[in-house]
């Protein structure tokens, strides 16, 4: 594929968690980040990312399914260098709200659904639609989702590394 036929692709939470754990769907999310620079150009996350990132792997340890010294290694290896650029949640926030308020999503899931009208993908193992979560295959989601949203001017400046 050519480059210009590379698009972005917005990185939901539970898809990079699955990159750290061995469990369902791991080697879906594998392809997920293998296809970086082959199908997609680039990863897209909010900020919040990392602190829903470690919270699912805490949780994860509360309930016994890892150890702490787990929940650090996934962490430090998350943080280390994944390809992701991550954008500030307040520049996200003005689009992200007015999501929330025409569909009803969680402000948290909101933040990962401002991208549409740049043209990316999103791909999660928890899709999202405005009655309701559903669980499905990785499926595109956040571009049909959002495609029926007016425009609203959006400010993006990614987070410095």
């Amino acid at each position: 594929m050519s480059e210009q036929g590379l698009r972005p692709l917005v990185l939901d939470t539970n898809v990079a968690v699955k990159w750290h754990l061995n469990e369902a769907w791991s080697e879906e999310a594998s392809e997920v980040l293998a296809s970086v620079g082959d199908t997609v150009s680039e990863l897209l996350a909010p900020g919040t990312i990392q602190l829903e990132f470690f919270n699912t792997l805490w949780k994860r340890q509360r309930r016994g399914g890892i150890t702490p010294e787990e929940v650090r290694r996934g962490w430090e290896d998350f943080v280390a260098g994944g390809p992701i650029t991550l954008y500030a949640p307040e520049d996200l926030m003005p689009r992200a709200a007015e999501i929330v308020l025409e569909t009803g999503v969680i402000v948290y899931d909101a933040l990962f659904l401002v991208w549409p009208r740049l043209r990316t993908r999103s791909w999660s193992l928890q899709t999202k639609n405005c009655s309701g979560p559903s669980r499905t295959r990785f499926s595109p989601t956040s571009l049909t989702l959002c495609q029926t949203f007016r425009a609203l001017p959006v400010s993006l400046r990614p987070l410095p590394r």
